[in-house]
């Protein structure tokens, strides 16, 4: 973990020498990691398109040696092997995005340390200065708004960092520029956030809603031709698919959380999550025009006959 994140603060550290501004950094920070990881994503992907056209395949084995657990599992190897998929090799490209999450969090969130490389006495000994300056430091201070702080006061031996970007300073969160005025750009990043998160997670949606229906569709030609069992295995086939309740919880919290997220963080980490949710979302809008997977972010759904 130490070994990704001192990577990363190179990254960071390499783009702000070029740019000198803290935000400018980020955002191109965020751009150049996922790209990096595209390539991680596309395969992900591939492997939930086989698993996804795999599914009727898998459930009629289950279906039918249910009670004989040795002989399903060896079918549904036989099943993987023909069609040359491994079941968890989607999760290694998952696993690693994951992985990373936290030291890309941190390279972001703690400027003292990852660009000024500024280790944990120095660290304190800066808050010791600032608090005999008067300056309160109760409650979770982030280092961006001590490094602030420090060029605010003009304390010597800190290098300064250009925090400001787009008239906002990427030091303070938007919470803490609420209370000072309710009037605020800083509205934009939490606002930024909640929308680019919903996008990004109905877009998710909208593509696994998607595959599914195309391996139901399939299952379906392969049926017989007597319309009561055909429409008995569209019946059964629409079983697979994810359950509208379910989802449309997941794209009520998860936008609401990152709200929340960037609004009590630094407005650099917003900044971050922001542009983490848009490329996310164009990375997904490119796979699903490179597998001809169609989608639609803002069809209406469908009512039900009656």
């Amino acid at each position: 973990m130490g070994f990704i994140t001192q990577a990363l603060a190179y990254i960071i550290n390499l783009i702000y020498s070029l740019v000198n501004n803290y935000g400018l950094a980020i955002m191109l920070f965020t751009i150049v990691i996922k790209m990096a990881m595209l390539p991680l994503t596309i395969k992900q992907q591939k492997t939930m398109m086989k698993m996804s056209k795999l599914t009727p395949k898998l459930n009629a084995i289950k279906e039918k040696y249910g009670d004989d657990k040795q002989k399903m599992a060896t079918e549904q190897q036989r099943v993987y092997n023909e069609n040359k998929v491994t079941p968890l090799g989607g999760c290694l490209p998952l696993i690693l995005q994951l992985v990373i999450i936290y030291p890309i969090f941190q390279v972001v969130n703690r400027p003292l340390t990852y660009i000024l490389n500024m280790d944990v006495t120095a660290i304190d000994a800066l808050k010791n200065q600032l608090t005999s300056l008067g300056i309160s430091l109760e409650g979770a201070v982030s280092e961006a708004k001590l490094l602030d702080y420090a060029m605010s006061y003009g304390i010597e031996g800190i290098r300064h960092i250009n925090f400001n970007f787009l008239g906002m300073n990427m030091a303070t969160s938007p919470l803490e520029a609420f209370s000072v005025s309710p009037i605020s750009l800083y509205w934009l990043i939490p606002i930024f956030a909640v929308l680019t998160a919903w996008f990004s997670q109905r877009l998710s949606m909208q593509t696994q809603k998607a595959l599914q229906a195309e391996a139901a569709d399939e299952q379906g030609k392969k049926k017989s031709k007597k319309e009561k069992n055909k429409t008995d295995g569209e019946n059964k086939d629409k079983k697979d698919l994810p359950n509208p309740d379910a989802m449309q919880g997941t794209m009520k919290i998860m936008p609401a959380v990152s709200g929340l997220f960037t609004l009590q963080f630094s407005t650099g980490v917003g900044i971050y999550w922001v542009i983490s949710n848009i490329m996310q979302g164009l990375q997904q809008l490119y796979m699903n025009k490179k597998f001809g997977i169609k989608t639609s972010v803002f069809k209406k759904r469908e009512k039900s006959s009656p």
